[in-house]
């Protein structure tokens, strides 16, 4: 226990006669000479003497060497003076002779909290805990300290013993959100902050809390509005505003944040920050070219601000304007190497702009910082595609579907890449599998069934699915085209003409499509008719020859024989 020193002091005084000369052995009113330096000691500690209190306290354990609470209370004083040694020795002696002495105890918790020894502190206040449980200031220490410890849910037992103790604490209540957010429980965190406003309505920290734990639970509309509280409560913090902005533009309440962005840089005009979302308001609004300026404007006054070029590279992306967009991504990953997003959309402007070379490397830097990211062995294996390094491309692609088994793009670009190295049962079964994920993906019926065409395999499975590629597409050249291709390995020339007819008037002066129809008509008995589309064919083939090839547009592979633009995926 603790000693009330003065009135102890005092107690002796009043019940001690007071004999000026010294007090014989056997006097009966002589006080113990421990007890005298222990009061003694006492009034020095309570008057702020420590020094002295130290000397007399030592006195006292001299002559009364079993007494815990004398040495407690020296282990306090010591403290006081900064001997951490002392004080630890005294107050180990203490717990020798009384394991629960509090004095003690309390001195090594802050001992060991002094040295970051959690565990001890942790353990010590547990057994004050256990002799004295309604002890709140130790239990509030030991929340503290588990929550440094990482022991959360702990922490929040303990916490909760407080609030059962203390129901009007709205610090506790808001300690105790805080706690329960970083359990994940966040129905209980919302409680607790809402328990802490009822207390508190002014507990600024509890409702922009409350709202933060909302918005990151999707709840945007609840959070808007604890956030428009927040604002009322404390218009000049920027934090808040800041806030609130952001969950209107999630919300694409674009009037409401346009007043709040505009109330924000009243406040801060040179806030970047606040700036950019501006930014992104005016673009949302069609002032494209505001936008653009405004994000140039940050961009120049804080070029180590990643985000702004980041909505600088998607703003020119959008218009098609690679180049304009690679050069922004450049800078990203030249002022952040770590930034893996940053190399994956460099890498991916690389594809577009015609360097898979470039591109392979941007995807490897990426790949190094994100290994288990499964885009990136994706678009690995798409630059090899694009190279027609095909062992390399499936070497990737299976990692990008071993993380990923449902990676319905990564199977299609696998595909491919089989298909080129005559793997066709594997190709034909990486395509199946994409089907399995998305029945109605037409390129990869067209795909699948043209190759099937192609060897003359599985002809009516060919037919069968080209079919519902041409239902879900009736237009597209290039999947007529492979529909009468089919039909006409099947040995039915007559019926695949008319599909084929469609074909060349669709596809414009494509040499594999005039070069079919011509065998088809040929077939059919049309001579006159396949001399004509093989004129066709050899001028559309010059034509070809002369500019790049459309084979190969957006990285993936034509099937064999085919230099059309079949595919429009990777």
């Amino acid at each position: 226990m603790r000693f009330v020193f003065s009135g102890a002091l005092a107690a002796l005084l009043l019940f001690t006669p007071f004999d000026p000369s010294p007090a014989s052995p056997g006097d009966s009113t002589a006080l113990p000479e421990g007890l005298e330096h222990y009061s003694l000691a006492s009034f020095y500690e309570a008057s702020g003497h420590y020094s002295e209190a130290a000397r007399e306290y030592r006195l006292a354990a001299a002559q009364e060497p079993q007494s815990a609470s004398i040495l407690a209370s020296l282990s306090r004083v010591l403290f006081r003076l900064q001997d951490a040694e002392g004080a630890k020795a005294a107050a180990e002696q203490a717990l020798v002779l009384d394991p629960r002495n509090s004095d003690a105890l309390e001195v090594l918790v802050q001992l060991d909290v002094g040295e970051r020894d959690l565990d001890g502190a942790t353990a010590r206040l547990r057994t004050l805990l256990e002799t004295n449980p309604d002890d709140l200031e130790s239990r509030l220490l030991l929340a503290e300290l588990l929550e440094r410890a990482g022991n959360i849910p702990g922490a929040a037992e303990e916490l909760e013993e407080v609030a059962k103790a203390m129901p009007g604490q709205a610090q506790i209540q808001f300690r105790l959100g805080n706690l329960y957010a970083q359990m994940g429980k966040m129905d209980q965190a919302v409680a607790s902050y809402d328990a802490a406003l009822d207390l508190d309505p002014g507990l600024l920290e509890a409702l922009t809390r409350s709202g933060v734990v909302r918005e990151s639970e999707g709840h945007l509309a609840e959070a808007a509005e604890i956030y428009r509280r927040a604002v009322s409560a404390a218009p000049e913090d920027l934090r808040i505003g800041k806030r609130l902005l952001r969950v209107l533009l999630l919300l694409d309440k674009g009037e409401e944040a346009r007043r709040e962005a505009e109330r924000l840089l009243a406040l801060a005009p040179a806030d970047v920050e606040v700036r950019e979302q501006y930014a992104l308001l005016l673009l949302r609004g069609g002032e494209s070219d505001a936008a653009l300026a405004e994000l140039q404007r940050v961009a120049k006054e804080a070029p180590e601000r990643l985000s702004t070029r980041k909505h600088l590279g998607r703003y020119y992306w959008d218009r098609g304007l690679h180049e304009e967009a690679l050069a922004e991504y450049e800078q990203v990953v030249e002022r952040d190497p770590t930034f893996a997003e940053g190399w994956a959309l460099r890498g991916y402007l690389e594809l577009r702009t015609g360097a898979p070379e470039k591109a392979l490397e941007s995807f490897r830097r990426a790949a190094e910082i994100e290994p288990s990211e499964p885009s990136l062995p994706f678009y690995l294996g798409i630059s090899f595609n694009q190279l027609e390094r095909w062992e390399e491309a499936v070497r990737e692609l299976d990692r990008a579907v071993a993380l990923n088994e449902n990676h319905a793009e990564a199977l299609f670009a696998r595909g491919i890449a089989l298909d080129r190295l005559g793997r066709t049962d594997d190709s034909a079964a990486s395509f199946r599998r994409v089907l399995e994920l998305e029945p109605t993906n037409a390129d990869a019926m067209n795909y699948l069934g043209y190759m099937f065409a192609e060897k003359g395999i599985h002809l009516e499975e060919a037919v069968r699915i080209l079919t519902k590629a041409v239902e879900a597409e009736p237009k597209n050249g290039a999947f007529l085209d492979s529909l009468g291709w089919a039909l006409h390995r099947q040995g039915n020339s007559k019926q695949a003409l008319p599909w084929m007819e469609k074909a060349a008037a669709a596809v414009e002066n494509d040499s594999v499509v005039l070069e079919h129809l011509a065998e088809a008509r040929e077939a059919a008995g049309d001579a006159r008719g396949a001399k004509q589309a093989r004129e066709r064919a050899k001028e559309a083939k010059k034509a070809e020859g002369d500019g790049p090839n459309p084979g190969n547009s957006g990285g993936s592979s034509s099937p064999p024989g085919r230099e059309s633009p079949r595919m429009r995926r990777w």
